[in-house]
């Protein structure tokens, strides 16, 4: 019986003008992988709720090249980050995080 994909390991550097970032495809589960979300935030975006602080987290559109089940590597322009939707304000700490889906679920976002 297949199962969910397992949590994965993301890694960031910067290179250039652009940020790379590199990951381990995780065990499948026995089902194929069929997508790759990525999401970032930046230490600004948490907000506060009468519950609690609340992380808010943009999904990332990726470049075509880095949309692949099977990639492992991907280098986003920092021109990307900036712009709207994400807005990212220069200098400040971003914190990015991807997970794997297969067929029966989604993996945790990586840590």
């Amino acid at each position: 019986m297949a199962v969910r994909p397992a949590q994965m390991v993301m890694n960031l550097r910067t290179e250039g003008c652009s940020v790379r970032a590199t990951w381990v495809l995780p065990n499948n589960g026995g089902s194929r992988i069929t997508n790759l979300l990525f999401q970032v935030r930046h230490s600004a975006t948490i907000a506060d709720k009468d519950e609690g602080s609340v992380e808010k987290w943009d999904n990332i559109n990726l470049p075509r090249e880095c949309q692949f089940a099977t990639s492992t590597s991907c280098l986003i322009p920092f021109s990307t980050l900036l712009a709207l939707p994400y807005a990212l304000p220069i200098n400040a700490v971003v914190y990015a995080r991807v997970r794997a889906s297969n067929s029966v679920g989604h993996s945790d976002y990586s840590e």
